[in-house]
Protein backbone atom coordinates (compact mmCIF):
# COMPACT_ATOMS: atom_id res chain seq x y z
CA UNK A 1 0.00 0.00 0.00
CA UNK A 2 1.49 3.30 -1.08
CA UNK A 3 2.15 6.01 1.52
CA UNK A 4 0.72 9.40 0.50
CA UNK A 5 1.52 12.92 1.62
CA UNK A 6 -0.16 16.28 1.09
CA UNK A 7 2.34 16.82 -1.73
CA UNK A 8 1.70 13.51 -3.54
CA UNK A 9 -2.07 13.26 -3.02
CA UNK A 10 -3.00 15.26 -6.13
CA UNK A 11 -0.95 13.14 -8.52
CA UNK A 12 -1.55 9.75 -6.92
CA UNK A 13 -5.28 10.07 -6.21
CA UNK A 14 -6.88 12.98 -8.04
CA UNK A 15 -5.14 12.27 -11.35
CA UNK A 16 -5.23 8.47 -11.06
CA UNK A 17 -6.47 6.36 -13.94
CA UNK A 18 -9.02 4.32 -12.04
CA UNK A 19 -10.43 4.02 -8.54
CA UNK A 20 -8.29 4.67 -5.45
CA UNK A 21 -9.11 3.78 -1.85
CA UNK A 22 -7.32 6.05 0.61
CA UNK A 23 -6.96 4.90 4.20
CA UNK A 24 -6.73 7.92 6.53
CA UNK A 25 -4.88 6.67 9.62
CA UNK A 26 -2.38 7.53 12.38
CA UNK A 27 0.43 5.49 13.96
CA UNK A 28 -1.10 5.72 17.46
CA UNK A 29 -4.53 4.46 16.30
CA UNK A 30 -5.10 0.83 17.33
CA UNK A 31 -8.15 0.26 15.08
CA UNK A 32 -6.14 1.66 12.16
CA UNK A 33 -3.54 -1.07 12.62
CA UNK A 34 -6.33 -3.66 12.92
CA UNK A 35 -7.87 -2.77 9.54
CA UNK A 36 -4.58 -2.58 7.63
CA UNK A 37 -4.45 -6.36 6.95
CA UNK A 38 -8.04 -6.20 5.68
CA UNK A 39 -7.10 -3.41 3.27
CA UNK A 40 -4.09 -5.42 2.07
CA UNK A 41 -6.34 -8.43 1.39
CA UNK A 42 -8.77 -6.24 -0.54
CA UNK A 43 -5.85 -4.77 -2.49
CA UNK A 44 -4.82 -8.29 -3.55
CA UNK A 45 -8.38 -9.31 -4.40
CA UNK A 46 -9.22 -6.16 -6.39
CA UNK A 47 -6.25 -5.52 -8.66
CA UNK A 48 -8.12 -2.82 -10.62
CA UNK A 49 -8.38 -0.67 -7.45
CA UNK A 50 -5.34 1.19 -6.16
CA UNK A 51 -4.91 1.37 -2.37
CA UNK A 52 -2.98 4.04 -0.48
CA UNK A 53 -2.72 5.40 3.04
CA UNK A 54 -2.30 8.89 4.44
CA UNK A 55 -1.04 9.67 7.95
CA UNK A 56 -3.46 12.33 9.21
CA UNK A 57 -0.98 13.65 11.80
CA UNK A 58 1.62 14.46 9.15
CA UNK A 59 -0.81 15.54 6.42
CA UNK A 60 -3.38 17.80 8.05
CA UNK A 61 -4.24 19.69 4.87
CA UNK A 62 -5.58 16.69 2.97
CA UNK A 63 -7.32 15.21 6.02
CA UNK A 64 -9.04 18.56 6.63
CA UNK A 65 -10.03 18.96 2.98
CA UNK A 66 -12.01 15.71 3.16
CA UNK A 67 -13.32 16.40 6.68
CA UNK A 68 -11.68 13.34 8.20
CA UNK A 69 -12.59 13.75 11.86
CA UNK A 70 -12.47 10.09 12.95
CA UNK A 71 -10.00 7.40 12.06
CA UNK A 72 -9.75 4.95 10.53
CA UNK A 73 -11.59 6.44 7.57
CA UNK A 74 -11.44 5.01 4.07
CA UNK A 75 -12.54 7.08 1.09
CA UNK A 76 -13.04 5.66 -2.39
CA UNK A 77 -12.04 8.16 -5.08
CA UNK A 78 -12.87 7.80 -8.76
CA UNK A 79 -12.20 10.35 -11.48
CA UNK A 80 -10.78 12.68 -8.82
CA UNK A 81 -14.02 12.70 -6.81
CA UNK A 82 -14.80 11.08 -3.45
CA UNK A 83 -17.50 8.49 -4.11
CA UNK A 84 -17.87 6.53 -0.87
CA UNK A 85 -16.70 7.05 2.71
CA UNK A 86 -16.44 4.35 5.36
CA UNK A 87 -15.64 5.42 8.91
CA UNK A 88 -14.43 2.90 11.45
CA UNK A 89 -14.82 -0.83 10.80
CA UNK A 90 -14.29 -1.77 7.18
CA UNK A 91 -16.90 -4.48 6.83
CA UNK A 92 -18.63 -2.42 4.16
CA UNK A 93 -15.47 -1.62 2.19
CA UNK A 94 -15.69 -4.72 -0.01
CA UNK A 95 -19.19 -3.57 -0.99
CA UNK A 96 -17.84 -0.10 -1.73
CA UNK A 97 -15.14 -1.49 -3.99
CA UNK A 98 -17.66 -3.71 -5.73
CA UNK A 99 -19.74 -0.65 -6.48
CA UNK A 100 -16.83 0.83 -8.45
CA UNK A 101 -17.44 -1.63 -11.27
CA UNK A 102 -21.17 -0.92 -11.19
CA UNK A 103 -20.54 2.84 -11.25
CA UNK A 104 -18.25 2.50 -14.26
CA UNK A 105 -20.82 0.46 -16.18
CA UNK A 106 -23.55 2.97 -15.34
CA UNK A 107 -21.35 5.89 -16.43
CA UNK A 108 -20.66 4.20 -19.77
CA UNK A 109 -24.41 3.74 -20.33
CA UNK A 110 -25.05 7.40 -19.49
CA UNK A 111 -22.66 8.76 -22.09
CA UNK A 112 -24.37 11.28 -24.28
CA UNK A 113 -24.03 11.41 -28.03
CA UNK A 114 -21.37 14.12 -27.63
CA UNK A 115 -19.17 11.66 -25.74
CA UNK A 116 -19.33 13.32 -22.33
CA UNK A 117 -20.39 11.49 -19.22
CA UNK A 118 -23.28 12.41 -17.02
CA UNK A 119 -22.28 12.96 -13.40
CA UNK A 120 -23.12 10.19 -10.97
CA UNK A 121 -24.61 11.18 -7.64
CA UNK A 122 -21.95 11.76 -4.99
CA UNK A 123 -22.55 10.19 -1.62
CA UNK A 124 -22.24 12.62 1.24
CA UNK A 125 -21.37 11.72 4.81
CA UNK A 126 -23.61 12.82 7.65
CA UNK A 127 -22.85 11.96 11.26
CA UNK A 128 -21.99 8.27 10.98
CA UNK A 129 -23.97 7.44 7.85
CA UNK A 130 -23.67 7.81 4.12
CA UNK A 131 -26.46 9.43 2.14
CA UNK A 132 -26.98 10.39 -1.47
Amino acid sequence: MKELTDDTFEQEVMQANGPVVVDFWAPWCGPCHAVEPILRQLEEAHGHVKFAKLDVDKNLSTASRYEVLSIPTAILFEDGEPKETVIGALGQLAHVIGSVSSARALARRRRTSSGTRSRLPVRRRTRGSITQ
